[in-house]
């Protein structure tokens, strides 16, 4: 009676026009496009995380340039008067370097000419050209008087004249009475000499290769120039030459590679 009732209300059913197969297999290819294309914006993903961290390259970023540090200073040569404060710093580090290894050495004006004026106890004032840097003062350690020169120059290892020794030829730079070659405690190469200028002169001077290439000679002898062209002699230099071996190391290491 049910189903009979039934029949009635809804009708012959008819035949169904739906291609079931083709649903069920257009469902299994679209789950399996959704699976293929998801993996892929996975792998998407993936190389731009590695593109931003590391590059366009794929490369991990170069490390930035290192700079000198806050001990140490680029030294290039350039114009500059002794009264220029481009080379303050390196007054600053020489003045430094004399103090510490002789405490009670001093600074002493000389009247020499075309030098910076200046009064007693002012550090030594550098000059600058496109060759070199360089100073020359009047240092005093007790009852002894003598002349420093610091000058910062290429090692040339030729002549004017072809022939002799170059004056800032590591190789073949003269020794006339004593002389030898060694390292700075920071492994930096030196040349320490002694001679004679003249019947009563005395230079204790030091060369250093420095880091940079460029060599630092600093010597110091027994002569002081009391007025325009007049000198005066001590028995020695007021600095010993392992104290000017001592000073040329610490000057040395600050200057930057």
């Amino acid at each position: 009676m049910a189903r009979t009732l039934f029949d009635e209300v809804i009708g012959e059913v008819p035949v169904s026009t739906v291609d079931v197969p083709r649903i069920v297999a257009r469902q299994r290819r679209n789950r399996h496009l959704r699976t293929v294309f998801g993996a892929a914006a996975g792998v998407v993903a993936v190389l731009t995380a590695v593109t931003l961290a590391f590059g366009a390259t794929g490369s991990p970023p170069a490390p930035p340039a290192q700079s000198p540090s806050a001990s140490t200073h680029v030294l290039r040569f350039q114009q500059s008067l002794p009264s220029d404060s481009t080379y303050d710093w390196l007054s600053a580090d020489l003045d430094r370097a004399l103090h510490a290894v002789a405490p009670d050495a001093e600074w002493i004006r000389q009247p020499l000419v075309g030098a910076y004026t200046g009064h007693d106890g002012d550090p030594p004032r550098f000059s600058g050209s496109a060759q070199d840097v360089r100073t020359t003062w009047g240092v005093r350690d007790g009852d002894l008087l003598g002349t420093i020169r610091v000058e910062f120059v290429e090692p040339l290892c030729v002549s004017d004249d072809g022939h002799s020794p170059a004056y800032n030829c590591w190789s073949t730079l003269p020794c006339v009475q004593s002389c030898h070659r060694g390292t700075t405690p920071s492994g930096l190469r030196t040349v320490v000499l002694q001679y004679p200028t003249g019947a009563q002169g005395h230079v204790n001077r030091v060369m250093v290769a420095l880091a940079n290439g460029l060599l630092v000679s600093i010597s110091v002898d027994n002569t002081f120039q009391t007025v325009r062209d007049t000198y005066e002699y001590a028995p020695r230099p007021p600095l010993s030459i392992e104290a000017v071996e001592q000073i040329a190391a610490l000057v040395s290491d600050r200057i930057a590679a």
